[in-house]
């Protein structure tokens, strides 16, 4: 089964709202490889995240998650109306 990193963001002045951003390469084999790469890696990815979010968005957490749970969560999200996809 593969597994994917997956960033939880918090924007800085909206309370409640938090974007989710799928890193789709690399892919992983385990999350133990999957974590191995968070900690050999953790600057470039912050680094991506703030490219892609600017300042108004923080890192809440990043997560290993394997691809199965990662198609049910992203089926059954809620994505606020004229998001586009």
């Amino acid at each position: 089964m593969k597994w994917f990193l997956v960033a939880i963001m918090t924007m800085v002045y909206s309370g409640d709202e938090k974007n989710v951003y799928v890193f789709t390469k690399p892919e992983f084999e385990s999350a133990a490889q999957c974590k191995q790469y968070v900690q050999e890696s953790g600057q470039e990815i912050v680094g991506h995240l703030f490219s892609v979010f600017g300042p108004k968005d923080q890192m809440d957490r990043l997560l290993c998650v394997e691809q199965e749970k990662l198609e049910n969560f992203l089926k059954n999200a809620v994505v606020p109306r004229g998001t586009k996809l």
